[in-house]
């Protein structure tokens, strides 16, 4: 798997013409997407998020979240495409199923970046959230 994040400079590598990093700003989200592509939610206490969950061209990934505080990144949620379990419906779902694709997301990252999850930008691990029910990756920036 080609990496899709740039583990020095925290730059996550959506496709060939896509890189977010810290310094993207709200704006910067509707640009590279379009509007059609983003769903914005303003949470009223200066968060808001933008939401992708379709990428066009070739990447791993898939339902990305960008959360800003103030205008600034902070904090960006992800899936990859080729996950070992699906679900379609709640009627699926299984907490089983779910550590696996977090499992699954841990492995893809440690072949990325290895086994380090902290760096000078700011972190990046997988979860699993047992309230929500589901997985990603999470990068938050400091």
């Amino acid at each position: 798997m080609q990496s899709f994040i740039d583990g020095r400079s925290g730059t996550l590598i959506i496709n060939k013409n896509i890189r977010v990093d810290r310094v993207t700003r709200p704006q910067d989200i509707v640009l590279l997407f379009g509007p059609e592509q983003v769903q914005f939610r303003e949470i009223g206490n200066g968060w808001t998020w933008y939401r992708v969950d379709k990428v066009s061209g070739e990447t791993p990934l898939t339902n990305i979240l960008f959360v800003f505080q103030s205008g600034t990144l902070k904090q960006i949620n992800f899936l990859l495409s080729n996950l070992p379990v699906k679900s379609t419906s709640w009627n699926e779902w299984s907490e089983e199923n779910e550590l696996a694709i977090q499992r699954h997301l841990d492995n893809k990252l440690t072949e990325c970046l290895g086994t380090g999850r902290d760096f000078i930008w700011g972190n990046i691990g997988s979860f699993y959230d047992g309230k929500g029910g589901g997985s990603s990756i999470v990068m938050r920036y400091y």
